[in-house]
């Protein structure tokens, strides 16, 4: 049985040049769960071949990762909110100026310490990804191989728990980068 964790492909959503104030990072943040692929960004070949060779494609409810199940020429078996990235905190009010990259850090930054306006929180996330890596492991076990498309910190919480299921990692290719993938082998042999 495997299992792939993938980030989905580059969304066609430049960050501003110039810094911003908050309402205008939140209005970013819509903006980028809402934009298309970036056409120019694209899998390996090798990405493509093990998409090509696995059973079952899951998905979550945001379209970069069902675009990009799309580009790797795969219609989803599955597409849920489970699977979607933590929301990123956004409020309103202030006038400070910071770059998208500084806003996003101090957003997730406040997420981690308990303060979370407008997203679930970190303890909420974690059992969602701990439910998510429950799902998948029995998805492998009914499928064989499962693809997840998914999202940074959501298969980052998800390669932790797989760990604890018992997953080893068989292949890494795995960053923050876009198309950037880990893949899991179950350690003790068939379930």
């Amino acid at each position: 049985m495997n299992i792939i964790l993938l980030r989905h492909g580059r969304v066609a959503a430049e960050k501003p040049a110039a810094a911003i104030n908050q309402s205008a990072f939140r209005d970013w943040v819509t903006n980028y769960d809402q934009a298309p692929l970036d056409t120019t960004s694209v899998p390996s070949e090798q990405l493509r071949e093990l998409a090509k060779r696995t059973q079952f494609i899951v998905c979550s409810d945001l379209s970069r990762s069902i675009e990009s199940a799309k580009v790797l020429q795969r219609e989803p078996n599955l597409i849920s909110p489970a699977y979607r990235e933590c929301e990123m905190p956004v409020t309103d009010g202030s006038r400070l100026k910071l770059p998208v990259n500084v806003w996003m850090s101090a957003m997730r930054g406040l997420q981690f310490t308990g303060i979370h306006p407008n997203a679930e929180s970190i303890s909420t996330f974690r059992l969602r990804s701990r439910q998510s890596a429950t799902q998948l492991n029995a998805l492998a076990g009914l499928h064989r191989s499962v693809m997840l498309i998914g999202h940074g910190l959501l298969n980052r919480s998800l390669h932790k728990q797989l760990l604890k299921l018992g997953w080893k990692v068989e292949n890494r290719n795995a960053s923050a980068d876009n198309w950037s993938y880990r893949s899991y082998q179950f350690s003790t042999g068939v379930k």
